[in-house]
């Protein structure tokens, strides 16, 4: 149990590295379009989302109350889909990273658990790392591709969602397979 919380700490240490470093580089971000003016777009946004929250456009509860004038609007477009924050604060706050850090440590210890299962099949610890890895891409492939083709998500921004989340899981993967590898044989 030790090794699992251990690698799991230190899983969430390179993952939170590595995410730090994606994150503040210039490379995702050449996937998203600016407006003209973030001050007026802000403006207009605040009238137009009054409250925190997501917000889709055409709204779905029109796709049962009207649905010809819903085909209608989603043919026109634009086709809309916004998480507002009203009064977000200071941009990665202590508190954000802090409740960031204990999602990956608690996404790298369920890895933990995955390979604790498994281990018994897969010896070796680049058996265990291929595995989560495969994992990862999977889950990158069906989440990342998945908002493409379901949302309407931009491609790029996407793409780098899942170069983002496939090293997560590679590095993960790493390093809990390390501490999670079988027991070794007890010698009479």
């Amino acid at each position: 149990m030790r090794g699992l919380v251990t690698g799991s700490f230190l899983a969430a240490v390179a993952t939170f590295i590595f995410g730090a470093l994606f994150w503040t580089s210039p490379l995702p971000y050449g996937a998203v379009r600016e407006v003209g003016s973030d001050t007026i777009a802000a403006a207009l946004l605040a009238r137009i989302f009054p409250d925190s929250g997501l917000y889709m456009l055409p709204s779905p509860s029109l796709s049962s109350t009207d649905p010809e004038r819903y085909a209608e609007l989603h043919r026109e477009g634009p086709v809309v889909t916004a998480s507002v924050v009203h009064g977000a604060g200071e941009p990665m706050a202590a508190g954000t990273l802090a409740v960031g850090f204990l999602h990956q440590f608690v996404g790298c210890l369920l890895i933990g658990l995955v390979l604790l299962q498994v281990s018994p099949a897969l010896p070796s610890l680049g058996g265990r790392a291929t595995f989560i890895a495969l994992i990862g891409l999977t889950a990158a492939y069906w989440t990342n591709l998945g908002a493409v083709v379901w949302w309407r998500s931009p491609l790029g921004w996407e793409l780098w969602n899942l170069v983002h989340d496939v090293v997560v899981w590679i590095i993960a993967g790493l390093v809990m397979a390390r501490f999670t590898g079988a027991a070794p044989p007890v010698r009479t």
